[in-house]
This record gives C-alpha cells, structure tokens and sequence, in this order.
C-alpha cells in the first residue's frame, strides 16, 4: 500500500477489492478464511441484514468546494468536486444552479473535466461561476461514457447504494 508493504492494520497478508462494487460486498480488510463455493449458495454478512447481494457503484458526483449555508462573495467563484462511474467512466458533469425563490427553474451548465487515467477512477471537475447576490441551490450531476445521466432521485444508502444529485445551499453577498 503506498509503494510499502501491506500492515496488520491494513489487512496483511492480502487486501481484496472487487472494483465497481460497493465495498460492503466487495472489500475484504482481514482474512480468516476461505471456502468454495458458488456465488448464489452462500450471502455475505450484510445481505441478511437487508443489503442486496449485488451493489454495483452508482454513477455520482459531488461537489466539494462549497459547504452547505455558506456565505460568499459576489465575485467570480470556482466549484469543484469529484465524480465516478466504474468500468464506464464520466463523459460529462454538469453544474445546476437555481435560486432558492424558485428551485424547479435550475439551469445546467457543463463543468471542465480533469484528466483521468482510467474509467475506474474518479474524475475531478470545476466550474467558474459569475456569483451574484443572493440565495441559491448548487446541484450538480454526471453523465457515463454510455449516455446515461445520473438519477436525480434521491435514496437511502441501503440496499443496494444511495443515489441523487449532491445539492449546497449557498448566499452570495456584495
């Protein structure tokens, strides 16, 4: 890990990942044991506490530049984030911005990506805005490699992983 090698702590002898699927039914920090099987036989320990058997990672995006009830400066401003959609990879990320008077009207405009080395990765985005006075909603939203927008629905992170558009409400002030 880190160019060293794997500690105690951090799973030693071997730390396995299954990329695209949410860790609790991929991610295994220590092993005790392994036993062969087949995939529908047997459910891991989060499935009889209400997790789907199969949770591959949602495309998503969030925006971390802007904490929610901040107050800004009405001034040319900057936000940014991250966004992801495994084994697709983000073609696009848009930025919503609406005042909070009317927050149905929001207008989507899209963000610069970074670079990204693989479509298993995140990809940073930014976006310049020309803040002006008052209050608003920033959301923001990505787009995979396969056309397919990210749900603007929001649901519970169980059982099979929460999905949504990350929103900031924000006030800009001269």
């Amino acid at each position: 890990m880190n160019g060293q090698p794997l500690s105690r702590d951090h799973g030693f002898p071997a730390r396995l990942i299954v990329a695209g699927e949410y860790a609790y039914t991929s991610g295994t920090k220590w092993l005790e044991r392994i036993e062969i099987t087949d995939f529908a036989s047997v459910h891991g320990y989060w499935v009889p506490r209400g997790w789907a058997k199969e949770a591959p990672v949602k495309t998503g995006s969030r925006i971390d530049t802007l904490s929610a009830q901040d107050r800004l400066s009405a001034e040319p401003l900057t936000i940014g984030g991250v966004a992801w959609a495994p084994g697709l990879g983000v073609e696009r990320v848009e930025v919503g911005i609406a005042s909070t008077a009317e927050p149905d009207t929001t207008t989507w405009l899209e963000a610069e990506l970074g670079d990204v080395g693989s479509d298993e990765t995140w990809i940073q985005w930014r976006f310049d805005w020309e803040a002006e006075d008052g209050d608003w909603i920033v959301r923001v939203r990505a787009t995979d490699n396969s056309g397919v927008t990210q749900a603007s629905e929001e649901t519970p992170a169980a059982p099979d992983g929460g999905q949504g558009h990350h929103a900031v409400a924000i006030r800009v002030e001269t």
